[in-house]
């Protein structure tokens, strides 16, 4: 009889010590969360800031004044976006036409993207917010920001059953000089994918001679609200 009653009592502690433990790791994943949400809002404002002042000093007032009305949709969606959990592939790609656009007044006919695969199935799926614009972001630093020519950026989507697949991809310019950057676009939405996923989301990177390509796989919905 005392060799039970130790035993549950055993029993229970150890129980309470792993909810210890899991409460313990669950306010850690949540504080990691709180820190990336916080470093993707200045880095996204920065970059389009960037560009904003980029074509002020074009002196061109009506197309600088076009973009920072533009500027002003996109720091709206911005900061309403990175507090929420999930969004709709929908208004993510929305949002990238709509930075994608705000880039092009800077770039002009230089900088030409497609957007292909987003079909309605994709559309009405669950994405992480502000997954894409820094791999956007990524391509034309490392791409346009090095080099005079034209150049293109594609992001292609598909379905296969419940897995939808990103990628983007940008050539390079042998002759260009590189822009060594900070690496956080990369690095920060792979610990996203990491924390939010639990496992069941990939990201893959591959470089050519004259190609940089990123393959990110994710699955369509998010069956729980992580975190």
């Amino acid at each position: 009889m005392v060799t039970a009653i130790i035993f549950v009592r055993i029993w229970h502690e150890n129980r309470e010590r792993q909810t210890d433990n899991l409460k313990l790791n669950l306010a850690l994943e949540q504080q990691k969360l709180q820190s990336l949400r916080q470093q993707l809002e200045p880095h996204f404002i920065f970059n389009a800031l960037n560009a904003i002042s980029a074509l002020v000093r074009t002196n061109e007032k009506s197309v600088a004044l076009d973009g920072i009305n533009r500027l002003s949709d996109l720091l709206r969606y911005a900061l309403s976006a990175t507090n929420k959990n999930w969004i709709s592939f929908k208004e993510e790609l929305d949002f990238i036409r709509d930075y994608l656009a705000l880039q092009q007044l800077r770039y002009d006919d230089r900088l030409e993207f497609c957007i292909s695969g987003d079909t309605p199935e994709i559309l009405h799926g669950d994405c992480l917010p502000l997954l894409l614009q820094p791999l956007i972001e990524n391509a034309l630093r490392h791409d346009l920001d090095c080099h005079e020519e034209q150049s293109q950026i594609y992001l292609q989507l598909s379905l296969n059953a419940d897995q939808v697949t990103m990628q983007i991809h940008n050539r390079l310019h042998a002759q260009s000089v590189k822009n060594p950057g900070l690496g956080l676009g990369l690095s920060q939405t792979r610990l996203r994918l990491e924390m939010m996923y639990k496992g069941k989301a990939s990201m893959r990177i591959s470089e050519s001679i004259d190609n940089f390509s990123v393959l990110i796989t994710v699955p369509l919905y998010q069956s729980e609200t992580v975190l």
